[in-house]
Order: C-alpha cells, then structure tokens, then sequence
C-alpha cells in the first residue's frame, strides 16, 4: 500500500515535539475527559433533572465517543508495548487495533461536525435567550430593573465593571475559531498515524470493522 499521497499534507509529528503515537496518547486522553461530560450529564437522569431532547442527545453521543475513544487508548498501549519488545506488528493480532483506530478516526471526525451543530443550537438558544431578557428589561417601567441590568457595565467602581458586549463578542469567536483549528489538528494527527500505522500492519481486514478500514484505505 502506498500513503505517499496523503501523507505528504499530514503532520509528522505532534507539534514537532513527540512522536504521533506519544501526541495520538495525548488527544485520546484529552477527548476521554471532554467527554467524561456524557456520563455525568446521563447521571442527572437519576437526580430528576430535567433536560431536553438535544441535551439528552448530545450526553448519549459523549458517552459513546468515550467508550470508542478508551477502547482506542487500550489498543494503542499495547502497540507501545510492542514495539518495546521488538515484536513484528504486522500480524493477525494487531488487526483489531487497526479497525478500532480507524473506528475512532472516523468517530472523530464525525463527532467535529456534530459538536459544531451543537454549537449553532446552543448558540442560537443563547441569543434567544438574551434577547428575550433584553426585551424584558426594556419593557420595564422599574429603574430597579434597568439598572440591574446594566450596573456591570456602567459601574464607576472598576471591579463591578464588565467587558463590553462586543469585546466579548469578540473573545467568544477568537476563542470559538482558535478551539476549531486545534481539533482539526488533532484530527489530522490521528489520520496521519493511522496510516502510518496501516503501512507497517499492512495485512487484509476481514469481518466486523472491515468497512472502517477500507474506508481510509482510499485516501492513499
């Protein structure tokens, strides 16, 4: 099999520092505990807490990215240990870790869209939200009200003073367009180890999972 095409546009290795597999370790780790969120939003169904629909949608998809993304971890240790050993990786044994990483990359570049669909809604939602009470607030006759509202951003007193609404506008979409580049990184890093990887385990796929596979096989 040859990656030469693909590859060329991929990271060698993570952020010139360590090795793919080392930064691959770190992104799994890094997505288990961001989506350790799933489960403690599941467990407020056992508390009566009330949520709805998307909410229970997003938590349910967090959990199973979490199972995915654990069963990679445990996958790519033992390929650390290995080739610590010095044992040959291309074999029969290794191919469940090659279609549970291709799983995962596949999961993972499918969960990039779907947490920024999430983003839109929520977003909106905030929107709706702050509009609601702006309109709320305007209607009012009470200068109680009014000034509640508005006391952060015209206090005298600095530390009861907050941002602007456009300066923090413009910290939300820095912050929003700087998290979307570091995650297309961290995808790229995961597809550019994995097919690495299927060079040196370059044996045929067969049974559950084979789909997966041959599914990145055709980005060479």
């Amino acid at each position: 099999m040859e990656y030469k095409k693909t590859r060329r546009y991929l990271p060698k290795t993570f952020f010139r520092l360590i090795t793919l597999q080392s930064g691959l370790e770190l992104i799994l780790l890094y997505t288990a505990i961001n989506k350790m969120s799933g489960v403690f939003g599941l467990l407020s169904l056992f508390t009566n807490h009330k949520i709805n629909f998307m909410q229970w949608t997003y938590y349910v998809l967090n959990t199973l990215v979490l199972i995915i993304t654990v069963m990679c971890y445990l996958h790519i240790k033992k390929l650390t240990t290995a080739a610590l050993a010095n044992i040959s990786l291309n074999t029969d044994s290794n191919l469940p870790t090659i279609k549970i990483l291709a799983f995962f990359v596949l999961v993972y570049i499918t969960d990039f869209f779907i947490g920024n669909i999430f983003m839109v809604y929520l977003t909106k939602m905030w929107f709706m939200e702050e509009y609601a009470s702006s309109q709320t607030a305007a209607g009012s006759t009470s200068t109680v009200t009014k000034s509640a509202r508005l006391i952060k951003r015209v206090s005298n007193v600095l530390s009861e003073q907050s941002a602007s609404e456009v300066y923090e506008v413009f910290v939300s979409v820095v912050t929003v367009v700087v998290s979307e580049i570091i995650r297309i990184y961290f995808i790229s890093i995961a597809l550019s180890y994995y097919l690495r990887l299927r060079r040196r385990i370059s044996r045929p796929c067969s049974g559950f999972g084979t789909y997966f596979v041959d599914f990145l096989d055709k980005l060479n």
